[in-house]
Parts: structure tokens; sequence; C-alpha cells
């Protein structure tokens, strides 16, 4: 059961991440004009001007699993870290 929470919390967490990077200017926002694209590292929203809007919704998908990865590998690590030094 506590390995179901930490799944969903990682899920929550990603899909933030992915929410929050895209509106930071200079790593989130891209500006072609007319339009602005928004995301990183895959763009998942798009405005184009005059109320105009795209929603690739797979560059929305591939952002919460690159986050969902990033952290998973960092959890890890950081567990491997706190073990080997308890150890000594």
């Amino acid at each position: 059961m506590k390995r179901l929470n930490n799944k969903k919390f990682l899920l929550l967490l990603s899909f933030l991440v992915t929410i929050i990077i895209a509106f930071v200017p200079g790593i989130g926002i891209r500006v072609e004009e007319p339009s602005y694209y928004f995301g990183f590292p895959a763009e998942f929203l798009g405005y184009h001007g005059k109320g105009l809007f795209s929603y690739p919704l797979l560059g929305f998908l591939f952002n919460i699993i690159f986050y969902y990865i990033i952290f998973l590998i960092l959890i890890k690590a950081t567990l491997k870290i706190k073990k080997y030094f308890l150890k000594q």
C-alpha cells in the first residue's frame, strides 16, 4: 500500500512540476512571433494569438513521464547514498 502512495505522490509531483516549469520564463516559454509555446522539454500548450490555442497531448504526457522518471531516479539515488553513509 505504501508503494502505491509513493507512485501517486510522484505522479502528482510530476504533474505540478510540468505545469510550473511551463510558465517559467527562459525555460518553459518559447516565443516565435506571433506564437507562444509553453512546456519543457516538450511543448504542451501553444498560444497563437486572437484566442487560438493548441494542446499537444503527447507533449503533456511526455513531460509528466519525463519528470516522473527524473524524480524516481533522484529518490533511488538518495536512498542508496543514505544507505551507504549509514553503513559506515
